[in-house]
C-alpha cells in the first residue's frame, strides 16, 4: 500500500455511514466528532448480525464504524458479514479498549483502521485515511481493469486478423502468435511460445536466407519479401516491422505473413501465357517476311523484269513514255529494297542462318542508312551461338533499343556492346539523348517507358532467366540485358 501523502486527499465530504454500537450514545458521540470535523454526515445504526446484513442489504454506505465488542459478537463477525455482502466498504473499529493480539487480527482480517474511544478525535483521520485508501484502491481497479478490457480486445483483434503474425524478441524466439499462425503451423500457441520461428516455419536451423527480420537488424526499418515454403506449399509475403526499446536498439519485431501462393501461380500463368505470346508474335513476324521475300518480292522482281525487256525496246517509244518507263522501273527497284528490307526487319535470316552478330551487324548498317544516326558496335570476336530464343530476345531488344533512339532521344549517336564471359552474356545500347523518366508519373508522360516496347524488352529477358536494367537522365539512356549461360559453359 502507497503512503497516505501519494494517496490525496479524501474525495468524500458528504459521508453515508453505518455505525456499529451497542451503546446509542457512543454513536451519537462519533457521529458528532465527524460532523464536527466537517462532514456532512448520515449515518444509520445497526445493534446485531441480522440488521447489519439488512442494512448492507438496503442501502449503500461508505464507512463502517464498529465497536470491537457488540455483547454477543464483535468486529470479528462485522467483518465476515461485511466480505459476505460482497460489497467493498472499509471499517474502522471504534473501540473503548483493544488488545495488540485483537488490533493485529482485526487489521489481517480487513479492517481499514482502529481508534480508541478515549482519542475520538482521531476518528476524522482514520475515516479520512480509509476513504483516501479505498478510493486509491477503486482507481487501481478501475485501471487494471481498463488494462484488462484493452488486452482482451487487443487479443481479439489479433486473433481476427486472418493473416498469421508473429511477434518475435531479438533472438527469432516467438513471444506471440494470433490464431491464424497456430493453425498454419499445426501447434498451439503454448507450444510455439520461445520457440525460434525459423525452425517451426522453415525446419531450419537459422533464419531462412531471404528473412527480413535478419535485414531489418542491418537497415534499422521495416522490410518484406516473398519467400516460397516448400514444406507447406505456400508462398508468403513475408513483412517485418520492428519494435525498439528505450536506447533506439531492436528488440523484436512484429512477422506477418500473408499467402500470396494463388497470386504468384496466377503470374506464373501470365507469365506463360505472355512467353507464348511473344514467341507467336515472333513466329508470325517470320511468317509474313517469309510470304514478302516469297511472294510479293517475286512479283515484283518479275515486274522488273517485264520492265526491262520493254526497256531494250524503247527504240520504237517517243520520249515521254521511255520517261515513264524510266520512273516505273526505279519505283520497282525501291519497292523491292522496301520490301527486302521490311521482311528482314520482321525477321532476319541471317539471325537463323549466321547468329546473332551477323544479325545485328546487318541490322546496325540498314538503321544508320535508314536514320543517319552513327551507331558504333562492340562484339567479342568468339561470340557464339546461342539458343534460338535467347538469340531473337536479344535481336529484339538491339532492335526495340534503336527504334526509341530514333524517335525518341534526339541523340545523334548510339553505341552497343555486347560482352560474354563463362557465365553470363551482356548486352548494353546506349544513346547520349535527352533520356526520359523512369518512374510513372501521373503529370509527366514518361515517352518510351510508358509504352509496351521496354515491357516487351523485359517480358522476353525474364522468360529467359535473365533480367533488363535501364538507366536514363538528361545525358542519356542505357539499357543493360542479361542472360545466364551456366548450362552452356565449356
Amino acid at each position: 500500500m502507497p503512503s497516505d501523502a501519494r494517496i490525496g486527499p479524501s474525495p468524500i465530504l458528504s459521508l453515508r455511514a453505518l455505525i456499529l454500537e451497542d451503546d446509542p450514545l457512543d454513536a451519537e458521540l462519533v457521529a458528532a466528532t465527524l460532523r464536527q470535523a466537517g462532514y456532512s454526515l448520515t449515518f444509520t445504526l445497526a445493534g446485531s448480525p441480522g440488521l447489519l446484513r439488512e442494512r448492507l442489504g438496503a442501502g449503500d454506505y461508505d464507512i463502517v464504524l464498529a465497536d470491537y465488542n457488540l455483547g454477543n459478537w464483535t468486529a470479528m463477525d462485522a467483518l465476515e458479514i461485511l466480505r459476505d455482502s460482497g460489497k467493498d466498504i472499509p471499517l474502522v473499529v471504534v473501540t473503548g479498549a483493544l488488545g495488540d493480539e485483537e488490533a493485529v487480527e482485526c487489521i489481517k482480517r480487513g479492517a481499514a483502521d482502529y481508534v480508541l474511544k478515549d482519542r475520538l478525535e482521531r476518528v476524522p483521520m482514520a475515516v479520512d485515511r480509509a476513504l483516501r485508501r479505498k478510493a486509491y484502491s477503486d482507481a487501481q481497479a478501475r485501471q487494471q481493469e481498463e488494462i484488462r478490457r484493452a488486452k482482451e480486445e487487443w487479443e481479439q483483434t489479433f486473433d481476427a486478423v486472418s493473416d498469421p503474425i508473429l511477434l518475435m524478441d531479438e533472438h527469432f524466439r516467438i513471444k506471440h502468435a494470433n490464431k491464424s499462425a497456430s493453425a498454419l503451423l499445426g501447434l498451439e500457441l503454448k507450444d510455439l511460445l520461445d520457440k525460434r520461428c525459423y525452425e517451426v516455419l522453415h525446419g531450419l536451423a537459422g533464419p531462412h536466407p531471404a528473412c527480413p527480420y535478419r535485414r531489418l537488424f542491418t537497415t534499422g526499418k521495416a522490410e518484406r519479401s516473398d519467400i516460397a515454403e516448400t514444406r507447406l506449399g505456400r508462398t508468403f509475403d513475408a513483412a517485418a516491422s520492428p519494435f525498439f526499446d528505450a536506447s533506439g536498439n531492436v528488440r523484436g519485431c512484429v512477422h506477418v505473413l500473408r499467402d500470396i501462393t494463388e497470386r504468384k501461380r496466377a503470374e506464373e500463368s501470365l507469365r506463360q501465357l505472355s512467353t507464348e505470346l511473344l514467341r507467336a508474335q515472333d513466329d508470325e513476324r517470320r511468317r509474313i517476311a517469309r510470304e514478302l521475300h516469297d511472294s510479293t518480292g517475286q512479283h515484283l522482281a518479275a515486274l522488273g523484269m517485264n520492265l526491262a525487256w520493254v526497256k531494250e525496246k524503247a527504240g520504237c517509244l517517243d520520249s515521254q513514255t521511255n520517261a515513264i518507263l524510266e520512273e516505273s522501273f526505279e519505283i520497282v527497284k525501291r519497292c523491292t529494297q522496301e520490301i527486302r528490307d521490311f521482311s528482314y526487319l520482321l525477321h532476319p535470316p541471317t539471325l537463323d542462318e549466321y547468329g546473332l552478330a551477323s544479325a545485328i551487324r546487318w541490322y546496325v548498317e540498314s538503321f544508320a542508312r535508314r536514320s543517319g544516326i552513327r551507331v558504333t558496335l562492340e562484339l567479342p570476336e568468339d561470340l557464339r551461338r546461342l539458343a534460338h530464343g535467347e538469340e531473337i530476345a536479344l535481336f529484339r531488344v538491339v532492335q526495340e533499343c534503336l527504334t526509341n533512339v530514333h524517335r525518341h532521344s534526339g541523340s545523334p549517336t548510339a553505341r552497343i556492346r555486347i560482352m560474354q564471359d563463362r557465365k553470363s552474356l551482356s548486352l548494353e545500347v546506349a544513346d547520349e539523348g535527352h533520356g526520359f523518366q523512369t518512374v510513372r508519373s501521373e503529370t509527366t508522360d514518361a515517352g518510351p517507358w510508358m509504352g509496351l516496347g521496354l515491357l516487351g524488352m523485359r517480358e522476353r529477358m525474364s522468360s529467359l532467366g535473365g533480367h533488363l536494367e535501364i538507366e536514363s537522365d538528361g545525358h542519356g539512356t542505357t539499357v543493360r540485358a542479361q542472360l545466364p549461360l551456366e548450362e552452356k559453359a565449356a
